[in-house]
């Protein structure tokens, strides 16, 4: 999920530190770092030679109480860490927001639907048009108890597209 993240905001994932791969980039017009780790398991769970064996071993009801305290983002990263994640938040989050990502949400979107099918609430806020009738077909696909989805911005972008299209071809008086 950090990768298709990192392509949907165009973050190069390059440099290695702290066992986890990084990129540098900008989210929203703030400076900001995507990490990928390349282990899995935080070696701060071992304490004092008692710790957890797995990520998969912190107890889902956990798990599901700190996704719900988190953005849509971090929810979807959390989502990659193992199956047993995945499966968990997969089934449990109703809704989700994309509004953050401003490139290639139409992939973020196909990647997503076949995994969060129980979704019942989708915002897709768009600064200008970005997502593809296959997109809106893969949701209605897989996402079978989707009660609102949420184009609300994008017919004011489609607008304001078109009040220039249409300016821009009048002749001038």
């Amino acid at each position: 999920m950090v990768d298709v993240i990192a392509e949907s905001e165009g973050i190069s994932i390059t440099s290695v530190n702290f066992k986890a791969m990084l990129g540098r980039g900008f989210i929203r017009n703030a400076p900001d770092m995507l990490a990928k780790p390349q282990t899995f398991m935080n070696l701060s769970a071992k304490m004092n030679g008692v710790g957890i064996a797995e990520w998969k071993d912190i107890p889902l009801e956990l798990l599901l109480r700190i996704v719900i305290l988190v953005d849509d983002r971090t929810a979807i990263v959390a989502s990659g860490v193992c199956s047993g994640w995945r499966d968990a938040i997969c089934f449990d989050l109703t809704q989700l927001c994309l509004s953050w990502c401003r490139k290639n949400m139409n992939n973020l979107v196909l990647s997503l639907a076949p995994k969060f099918t129980k979704l019942q609430t989708l915002i897709l806020h768009q600064e200008y048009p970005q997502l593809e009738d296959d997109a809106v077909e893969t949701i209605s696909r897989y996402c079978r108890d989707m009660q609102d989805l949420d184009f609300s911005k994008i017919l004011e972008a489609i607008k304001v597209i078109l009040h220039h299209a249409c300016n821009a071809s009048q002749p001038p008086f």
